[in-house]
């Protein structure tokens, strides 16, 4: 009404009604405007009670004297003077009145209820953005706020530092640094592309020609040469010694230097060797994916077989049993295990091969950092039938300390040597097929049939037996015969 409070009928207008009826809500006066959509108090026959009607209900006696007639006809003259025509003006201005003001106040209320709903999926939003965040950081512990420290930490130093920063590099020191953060011993994070070389190693996979080496006066001596293998089907024979590698002398190499050239994939060599004899002779021989052979035997008389296994591969029971069977003749009598430098390999294949030697029961047990049970070992009732004697030292090591405490458990054999290493945990891999990275954890400890977890501890032999002055610190497998002081006695012991 362009900021007019009354109305040419003296009645409030819509504004002045909206302005009352609020300020009577918020200031709790007893005076309020009476309006029936709100209050309920409308009474159809004698009409509102407006300020008007009141005013006209105190009128001067002089008009009194009026007829009805007359004022009839004064109203028939004059309809904006007339009751009738004020009420109902009175009562259509009231409506919209109240139309308008429950109108504000739904409004109002719908404001406050999309205000609350909104303010709940916010909520829900944010709780669901910061599980998202932290994921399994939440799960295991972590606040919301540590996650967020990481990323402000990378962003820092991202942001900061006065020179380029990788963000590869820094979230692969994140992820090296929580490794070590444990100080899990045998934990491991193998960098992107890194992980297959692992998992080659523990599998006794690896890529070369073919042949084991040691740095020699004038060159490097070969070792053993791997059945099927390129360097095998060149005519390369142990004993042999590597003078030149594409015609450059290996005198002036190290082991590792030889070692990588000989392991690059896919490349042909041209070597130059010296055999036992003096005669020299050129060999081309190409690297290749080899399975290392793990098992080792031989006959060493008087019905003595002797087995040495290298390493717990996949392939290493199914070795161990053929080696085994062509060796185990009628006479055979007595078995040397020679689990020297042995550093383990998979648990459930060194059960597999302690299973062919031992009778019924418990090999091992695996437990939980809730000292659960989660796996056990065990033997069936078929057994070695012979004499054993197990040779171990102090590269011995997880598995091969499990198939030998087993053995000294069941009393099934003697052990002989010095104490093993004392690794009794087993590690999980868990590999990253984006990037080739992976991770290596320890997850469970292992304990012997009698109940022992030897980690740290390590197997103290029935007879312990140090090897020569000369060959300390050798592998086993290079020390020769007659001065391997520790196979001598292993001799001794079933002879007895």
């Amino acid at each position: 009404m362009d900021g007019n409070k009354e109305n040419k009928n003296g009645e409030l207008d819509r504004d002045t009604w909206a302005d009352a009826f609020f300020d009577g809500v918020v200031n709790g006066g007893e005076e309020k405007p009476k309006n029936p959509g709100i209050y309920g108090q409308f009474d159809a026959e004698k009409g509102e009670e407006t300020v008007n009607d009141e005013t006209n209900a105190e009128a001067p006696a002089e008009n009194e004297g009026t007829s009805q007639t007359e004022a009839e006809e004064d109203g028939d003259d004059d309809g904006d003077s007339s009751d009738s025509g004020k009420e109902k003006l009175s009562r259509s201005d009231r409506t919209t009145v109240a139309v308008f003001v429950i109108g504000m106040v739904l409004l109002i209320l719908l404001g406050v209820l999309c205000g609350y709903f909104i303010g709940r999926i916010v909520s829900k939003t944010k709780e669901s953005a910061g599980g998202a965040t932290s994921g399994e950081f939440g799960k295991q512990g972590a606040s919301i706020e540590q996650i967020e420290k990481l990323q402000e930490v990378f962003k820092f130093i991202s942001e900061n530092y006065y020179l380029k920063t990788d963000p590869d590099e820094l979230l692969e020191g994140a992820v090296t640094g929580m490794i070590e953060s444990i100080k899990d011993p045998y934990g491991r994070y193998h960098r992107p592309g890194r992980m297959d070389e692992y998992i080659s190693f523990v599998d006794g996979k690896y890529t070369g020609i073919g042949t084991v080496v040691k740095k020699v006066e004038g060159g490097f001596k070969v070792t053993d040469v791997e059945s099927g293998s390129s360097a095998d089907k060149a005519g390369i024979k142990k004993s042999d010694l590597i003078v030149k590698i594409d015609g450059e002398e290996t005198a002036s190499m190290t082991e590792n230097e030889v070692q990588s050239l000989l392991s690059k994939a896919d490349t042909t060599f041209s070597l130059v060797l010296k055999t036992e004899s003096g005669e020299e002779k050129t060999v081309s021989v190409t690297t290749q994916k080899l399975t290392k052979h793990v098992v080792e035997g031989r006959s060493l008389g008087d019905g003595i077989i002797y087995i040495r296994i290298d390493q717990f591969t996949h392939e290493a029971p199914s070795e161990f049993a053929a080696m085994l069977s062509s060796l185990k003749t009628e006479d055979a009598k007595a078995l040397v295990l020679d689990l020297r430098d042995n550093p383990g390999g998979y648990v459930e294949d060194a059960a597999k091969i302690a299973d062919m030697i031992l009778p019924e029961g418990i090999i091992a047990t695996a437990k939980d950092k809730n000292d659960v049970t989660v796996e056990t070992y065990n033997s069936d009732k078929n057994e070695l039938g012979l004499m054993l004697v197990v040779l171990v030292n102090g590269n011995s090591a997880s598995a091969a300390e499990l198939v030998t405490g087993a053995i000294a458990d069941f009393k099934a054999g003697t052990v002989v040597g010095e104490k093993t290493f004392g690794k009794a945990v087993g590690q999980i891999m868990k590999t990253f097929e984006h990037d080739g990275s992976g991770l290596t954890l320890s997850a469970f400890r292992y304990f012997t049939p009698s109940g022992d977890c030897i980690d740290g501890i390590g197997i103290m032999p029935d007879v312990f037996v140090s090897p020569e002055e000369e060959y300390v610190g050798k592998k086993a497998a290079d020390i020769p015969f007659e001065h391997d002081a520790q196979l001598q006695e292993a001799l001794k012991v079933l002879a007895e």
